[in-house]
């Protein structure tokens, strides 16, 4: 097993992977018609909140800005609204659960288009977790969770395949391959 997915990429092989067209990311993960990857603890549970805010979208319209700003006169809030012309789509019920199902069947190694391995936490990768946030939060926009994916790559000489970009900038300064 050559690749671990993040959150972002494992997102794109649950929407993409019975389509017609093969991205990228999928036809490096095919092997002999199934699809192998591994993945952090990390990102088993947040495909849940990637999959929660499509459901909830964001709807399209005009809506109340909550901000505290400053201004000349001080502190106040925001009395403006904010538009959105352009938003993700909410899923329907019957889409919500095909990928509900789907997931769980994927996870639970219940899919045979899938052979995932899922790498869990350890001190070990907590602890290099931790040590890559002190070392790069202040540089760049890193998050605790990722620091643990990332972290979860190193450990296991994976290749992570992920989008954000904050992420690869990381990886790549720890002399990690990134894709």
């Amino acid at each position: 097993m050559k690749y671990m997915l993040d959150t972002n990429t494992f997102w794109d092989v649950l929407k993409n992977w019975n389509g017609v067209n093969i991205s990228d990311i999928l036809s490096k993960l095919k092997d002999k018609e199934v699809f192998t990857f591994a993945l952090s603890e990390i990102s088993t549970m947040e495909i849940h909140s990637v999959l929660g805010k499509c459901i909830r979208g964001i709807p399209k319209g005009e809506h109340k800005c909550e901000r505290t700003i400053k201004t000349e006169l001080g502190i106040s809030v925001c009395t403006n609204t904010w538009k959105t012309t352009n938003y993700q789509k909410r899923l329907n019920e019957r889409e919500t659960k095909d990928l509900i199902r789907l997931i769980n069947d994927i996870l639970k190694q219940r899919h045979v288009s899938f052979n995932v391995k899922i790498i869990p936490l350890n001190e070990e990768i907590i602890e290099r977790g931790s040590s890559l946030l002190q070392k790069y939060a202040y540089r760049f926009d890193f998050h605790s969770l990722d620091a643990l994916i990332g972290a979860t790559a190193i450990k296991t000489s994976k290749t992570l395949l992920t989008y954000d970009k904050k992420l690869k900038n990381v990886l790549i300064e720890e002399g990690i391959s990134v894709e």
